[in-house]
Parts: structure tokens; C-alpha cells; sequence
């Protein structure tokens, strides 16, 4: 037959008759008798196969309706004899007697002949018992496609054909083989293993006859890494996820992804976790990777010990520089970020000659007073702005102070190297401070 028609999924199989049916076997309601159904069970051993030569015993139970149903003892039940009188020896029977009765409960003990599936009727219930070497051909049916992350799969089934040509009978005495076991294996109970993307020939074998086909196991199409805009601090670790997707929907995070990080230096990342840790302040691309080829990436941004990326004080005003007049001024800063400005800034203040001790306000809204005292010094302020997300990178800034009696020009900068005047062959760089003016 052809292969891919007989790996087409089968859904809903109704089993009539077959040798892998359950021990216990219901009838169909008998609304002609005492009693409303019959289940027939065996003994001792397998109750769906006979060794060609051996025997097995098996009874019939009468059971009453309503629920749960009552095992109706003393019930006398009929036991009609084979339809194929050559595959079993059916309680002693001769042909010229066609059925004998038992109570409800009784051992009626049936032999295996021929090979081949022998039946037995008791009331309207028929059960069928596999003896020997009964397959005369085999089909498989079963899915055609696997996911390569899909548990073990047990929906292939093998329908054999006995010596007399009667068909269509499911049996579970398979025995199963792959032709690439890396990409699917059998497991202990006959469950399809898939591994890995690829195809593989599943071959399915009864009594030495056998059927095969050809399963794909499909890998994913694409994959995806959540969250999508990561963000982590110096020395701190996120776990990325990544989540594979196939062509019929699914999805899944079970497929193991390798993990890289385009710069080492600004975060690592766990090749086989996941997990990203924050070496450095700055951004880089991490890749997570599926089968070899499928591939997504993110990037992280990565912060110096908790600071909000890129956020500063670009400037302060409020105090002229240098500062030439003792007295209070009132300083405000401008930050890197655009939009709303921060609420709160902390100063830090230090004064270079001690003339007050150093300064520090915490965070705080409005202007900051500085306090400038009579003197020739220099003023160091610090200023950090904080937002709602945490705090930004601090930012100094640097005062001269010239406010001494007599102390000449003062000046903020050193002057670059100038020829002097009653030297021109003479290159001086003047060092700039209060009460030093630039050489003439």
C-alpha cells in the first residue's frame, strides 16, 4: 500500500474485533434475556492469544443493568462454537453440536488449533482469540508528521489480515523499528521517540510480516526571546527565555536554545540558561540559537550599579565662574533627559582650603544654596539627579573662588603657551589662578 496513505492519522478507530482487545470484553445490550449485558474474561493468562497446542480457560458474566451492574450468578448462559472450527478445539465440541451452556461465571476452557483468529459467541457477544502465527499481512497507520519535542507517540498501530483473509484486525503483539534512531527511537513499550528534525522509516512487524512507512519529525520555524527589552545592572543577572514556534502553531520553551552575547565585556550570558549577567555599563545583542540555524536576538541594556543609562547633569547655573564675591548663590542643574525633568538632585560640596566643612544636601527639588565665604580657593560641587526609575550618573563641577583684597585680575583658565613679549623666542605657559595674572 502506499506509505504516506497509510500514515495518515487515524482518529477514532472503533474496534470491533481485534486481538488487542481489553480482557474484558462488554456485549451489546440482550433485551431478550434476564440479563441487560455480558462481559467474558479469562482465567489464567492472555485472554486475546493461544499458542498453536495450548490451552486457556475463559468465562462469561451475566450483568444486571442499572449502575453499577450486579454479576448475575446463576444465570445459564449458551456458548456457541467457533466459526472456524479448524483454529480452536471449543469445550469438546464436535461439529454435529453447535452450542453448550454454562452458568454465569463457569471455566469453559478453549484450546488454540490453527493459525489464525479463532471466534466465540456467547449471547449476541462474539470475542475473537489470536492463535499462533495468525498474520497473513500487516498495515501501520499512524501520524505521518511529529513535532521533534512531542512525547513518546503510541497512536501507530499495526492491522493484520489472517490465513482465511478476514482483515481489519488490531493487534498490539507489534513489534516496532526505526530506520534512524537519531531522529526517532522505539521505546520499551513501543512508543515513537522523536530526537531530532528529520525523516526516519517506521516498520512495524506481526509474526514475521511487515509493514512500513515514512514519518517526518518536524522542527520549529521560528523562535522568540522574552522579555524583549531586557535591562540588568553591574553584576546583576535576567533570565532570557526563548520560545520556538512550528508551522501547525504550536509553541513551546521546552526546545534548548544556545546562548551568545556579541560583547563579553558589557554582559555574559549561560550558554545553555540563559541567564544574563551585567559586566559593564552599555548595551549588546544577545543571540539565542535553535537547531543549529533558527536564530533571534535582544538587547540588553546593561547599568553601572543601578544608574539609569546615559541620564546626567549636562550643566549648572546660578554662580558665575570664577566666582569673585563672597556671598549665597543659588545653583540648579539641567539633565541629560529629554522630557520631564528629574524631581530630586543630591549635592555634594567640598571646599578646598576648609573654609567650611563639606556639604551634603541628599536629595532634594528647587536650588541648592551655595555658600561662598571671602577667600582664595577653589569649590567642588557634585550633583546627582534621581528620577521615579533610580538615580543617574553624578556629575562635578568646579569653582575658583578669587574674592582676596588687592589679588589682581583673577583668572579661571591656564593660558596656552604664548611667545613672550620682550622675548619672542621664548614659548611660557602661564598657570592661571587668583591673583595671577597672564604675563604681558
Amino acid at each position: 500500500m502506499n506509505a504516506t496513505s497509510r500514515l495518515a492519522l487515524v482518529l477514532g478507530i472503533v474496534v470491533i474485533g481485534a486481538c488487542n482487545r481489553s480482557v474484558e470484553r462488554i456485549a451489546a445490550p440482550l433485551f431478550d434475556v434476564q440479563y441487560n449485558s455480558v462481559r467474558i474474561e479469562s482465567a489464567s493468562g492472555p485472554g486475546d492469544f493461544l499458542a498453536k497446542n495450548s490451552c486457556g480457560g475463559y468465562y462469561a458474566k451475566a450483568m444486571s443493568g442499572g449502575f453499577p451492574p450486579i454479576w448475575l450468578q446463576d444465570e445459564t448462559m449458551d456458548w456457541s462454537t467457533p466459526t472456524f472450527p479448524a483454529l480452536l478445539n471449543f469445550d469438546a465440541l464436535t461439529p454435529a453440536k453447535a452450542t453448550t451452556s454454562h452458568r454465569s461465571g463457569d471455566i469453559v476452557t478453549i484450546c488454540g488449533k490453527g493459525d489464525g483468529f479463532g471466534e466465540v459467541s456467547v449471547g449476541l457477544e462474539t470475542f475473537y482469540v489470536d492463535v499462533g502465527a495468525a498474520a497473513a499481512s500487516v498495515d501501520i497507520n499512524g501520524p505521518a508528521t511529529l513535532r521533534d519535542v512531542d512525547p513518546p507517540n503510541h497512536d501507530y498501530t499495526a492491522w493484520v489480515t489472517d490465513p482465511y483473509g478476514r482483515a481489519g484486525y488490531r493487534t498490539n503483539k507489534a513489534t516496532w523499528t526505526s530506520s534512524n534512531p537519531a531522529v526517532a527511537s522505539i521505546d520499551g513499550s513501543g512508543g515513537v521517540v522523536p530526537h531530532a528534525k528529520g525523516t526516519f522509516t517506521l516498520t512495524g512487524t506481526v509474526y514475521g510480516k511487515s509493514d512500513q512507512g515514512t514519518v517526518t519529525v518536524a522542527g520549529p520555524t521560528s523562535v522568540s526571546i522574552s522579555p524583549s527589552n531586557p535591562a540588568v545592572g553591574e553584576t546583576k543577572t535576567i533570565a532570557l527565555t526563548a520560545t520556538s514556534r512550528y508551522a501547525d502553531g504550536f509553541q513551546t520553551t521546552a526546545k534548548p536554545a544556545v546562548w551568545t552575547s556579541a560583547d563579553q565585556s558589557i554582559a555574559t550570558v549561560g550558554s545553555s540558561s540563559g541567564v544574563v549577567t551585567g559586566v559593564h555599563y552599555g548595551q549588546t545583542s544577545i543571540t539565542a540559537t535553535v537547531d543549529n540555524s533558527i536564530t533571534a536576538s535582544v538587547t540588553v541594556a546593561v547599568s553601572t550599579a543601578g544608574k539609569i543609562s546615559g541620564y546626567y547633569v549636562t550643566s549648572v547655573s546660578g554662580a558665575p565662574t570664577p566666582i569673585t564675591s563672597a556671598d549665597t548663590y543659588g545653583l540648579t542643574a539641567t539633565t541629560s533627559t529629554a522630557g520631564t525633568p528629574p524631581v530630586t538632585f543630591k549635592w555634594e560640596v567640598t571646599y578646598s582650603n576648609g573654609v567650611l566643612p563639606p556639604q551634603n544636601s541628599g536629595f532634594k527639588s528647587g536650588a541648592y544654596a551655595l555658600q561662598v565665604p571671602a577667600g582664595d580657593y577653589k569649590i567642588t560641587v557634585t550633583v546627582t539627579p534621581k528620577q521615579a526609575l533610580g538615580e543617574g550618573f553624578p556629575t562635578n563641577f568646579t569653582y575658583p573662588v578669587c574674592t582676596s583684597a588687592g589679588g589682581g585680575a583673577p583668572v579661571a583658565n591656564a593660558v596656552p603657551a604664548a611667545k613672550r613679549v620682550t622675548d619672542p623666542d621664548v614659548h611660557e605657559e602661564v598657570v592661571a589662578g587668583c591673583n595671577r595674572p597672564p604675563l604681558q
